[in-house]
């Protein structure tokens, strides 16, 4: 039976259409190529008793959430034709904050079991797509309340719940970028303590029971987010234009069957990461996580940091390096005539960049903006490369026993060094980039692409270049010490897998005064777990070898 035409909902008010680095995000998103970026902040409750009552409680997380939500617009807005070469921003009249806030109460019998089930909740926000993409804003979150307890024989919990919420909390990277999920918690935190300090706080709050009435703050072009692109200019040269555009957008070569699978033929592309090639039948993502230094430990760490040859070592630099070395460590000294034992002669990765940094507040149009201060795509990335000497030096110079994958053998003086000096060649790097601002960036260029789901998918096509991404969200302020308000205590930060970016996705992130907390990811089926595993475990041996210098 034919359905009358009005009897179709009203399409949502468009209010403009997605940026290029919207766009490119959305299509990974489509494409099953990247669908959650997760960042769990733990909130110690204040030591109120009307606080740690668990629905008082609730409700003022709930009401803290909702004026978040309106104190950001990429938090009030969906997507229509997401599929499409363009899609578009539509506005949200009202928000069933029940659809994006899962409570749950997890009963454990140890640290490790809760461990392990919070583990499960971020892989399955990381594997799980946003399906109301044109009704709904692409975030969610799972909060969690915790009781550590022997449970009786009719599976009864005695025990009070712990005071704090663990609010792990994912989204569509189409939306915003690690630094804005960052600004989420931060601004969060401070609700939390509003609402908490002043029912008439609370009471402001346009919330009636789970529902959250936008229509009285409706989003126009002129007051939503910009993107990137309308916010600066990106000027690129005709030679960085050449050299990009061939290396990111030149199609794939013809390649045999027998490229498709992990006991190809790495030999022929010893630079790249071919020990690991590109599956983009099937979508799976494994993740570690690790509170690597406590407060006094990072400290030291970034003192020994400042105190390098050649001016200070940033920490990204430092954690590129010990990447670098522990990932060397696992391959063979020598070359075997089994592809699957190849000696890579050279390894690449790459950074992501903070754009925030390059943009100044109040362009022309958006008297009001505050790049700092706004959720967004305003994130870049660039690319590093070890050679072979560096590489060399590393092999060379690590423990004999390292390439034994069950051996947990110590750093010597020199592989000290060729760490410290690989690190001081992510600095240059890094420093060079950060003097050329906002010109020749990869995304001045993102106009040459007319379909991004068209591109990615012939990426899947190509050798898979980088060995691991690195993102740095640097330091949360976690709030007050004093027990009468909320604080954040811990922080994970993890990326679900990307299928054509590195093999790896390391991503450290420090709470102020609590310390360095590092996550890392891969994508299922690319490379054997116990692999992953002992590269992660190298990487933080080795920063805590360095620590006990």
């Amino acid at each position: 039976m034919a359905v009358a035409t009005g009897s179709r909902p009203p399409r949502p008010a468009v209010i403009r259409k997605l940026g290029h680095l919207e766009n490119y995000h959305q299509a990974w998103h489509t494409l099953r190529h990247l669908l959650g970026v997760v960042i769990a902040c733990r909130y110690a409750l204040p030591t109120s008793a009307a606080v740690q009552a668990e629905d008082h409680a609730r409700a003022l997380f709930e009401h803290a959430v909702a004026q978040t939500v309106l104190d950001h617009p990429m938090l009030r807005v969906a997507i229509v034709d997401a599929e499409a070469k363009k899609s578009s921003w539509v506005r949200v009249d009202s928000l069933d904050l029940a659809a994006h806030m899962d409570w749950q109460t997890l009963n454990c019998t140890s640290e490790q079991d809760y461990e392990d089930r919070l583990q499960a909740i971020i892989d399955h926000h990381h594997d799980t797509d946003f399906p109301h993409l044109d009704t709904r804003p692409g975030w969610r979150m799972t909060l969690l309340r915790r009781r550590i307890v022997a449970l009786d024989d009719k599976g009864t919990a005695g025990a009070e719940l712990e005071p704090f919420v663990e609010c792990v909390f994912a989204w569509n990277h189409s939306h915003f970028d690690g630094m804005s999920a960052k600004m989420f918690h931060e601004t969060l935190l401070a609700n939390l303590n509003k609402v908490t300090a002043s029912e008439e706080n609370m009471a402001q709050i346009p919330l009636q029971g789970h529902l959250l009435d936008l229509s009285t703050f409706p989003l126009t072009k002129d007051n939503f987010t910009p993107n990137l692109h309308d916010i600066t200019k990106l000027p690129v040269t005709p030679g960085f234009t050449v050299k990009t555009a061939w290396k990111e957008l030149k199609p794939p070569k013809k390649q045999s069957s027998s490229t498709s699978t992990r006991t190809a033929s790495p030999q022929r592309d010893s630079h790249g990461a071919a020990w690991a090639p590109i599956v983009a039948s099937s979508y799976k993502t494994h993740t570690l996580r690790s509170h690597s230094l406590d407060g006094p430990a990072l400290a030291k760490i970034l003192a020994l940091c400042r105190k390098q040859e050649g001016g200070g070592i940033t920490l990204t630099a430092l954690v590129h390096a010990l990447c670098l070395s522990s990932l060397v460590s696992l391959f063979p000294r020598t070359q075997s005539a089994n592809a699957g034992a190849l000696k890579p002669d050279s390894f690449e990765a790459a950074t992501a960049i903070n754009f925030r940094r390059f943009l100044k507040p109040n362009p022309p149009g958006y008297p009001s903006l505050d790049p700092g201060r706004t959720m967004a795509n305003y994130v870049t990335g660039m690319d590093h490369k070890f050679g072979p000497g560096i590489v060399s030096e590393m092999r060379e110079t690590d423990p004999p026993a390292a390439a034994d994958t069950t051996s947990d053998a110590k750093l010597t003086d020199a592989a000290r060094k060729a760490i410290w000096k690989a690190a001081a060649q992510i600095k240059h790097d890094l420093d060079a980039r950060m003097e050329r601002g906002n010109k020749n960036d990869q995304t001045g260029l993102m106009g040459l692409v007319g379909d991004w789901r068209a591109q990615h998918t012939a990426n899947t096509k190509k050798p898979r270049h980088t060995a691991w991404n690195l993102s740095n969200l640097g330091v949360i302020d976690g709030g007050s010490t004093d027990e009468a308000s909320w604080a954040v205590t811990k922080c994970w930060f993890t990326v679900g897998a990307m299928v054509c970016g590195g093999v790896f996705m390391i991503t450290p992130v420090a709470v102020k005064g609590q310390g360095l907390f590092i996550g890392c990811t891969w994508q299922d089926g690319v490379l054997d777990k116990q692999f992953a595993e002992k590269f992660f475990a190298r990487l933080i041996d080795r920063l805590r070898e360095l620590v006990a210098e």
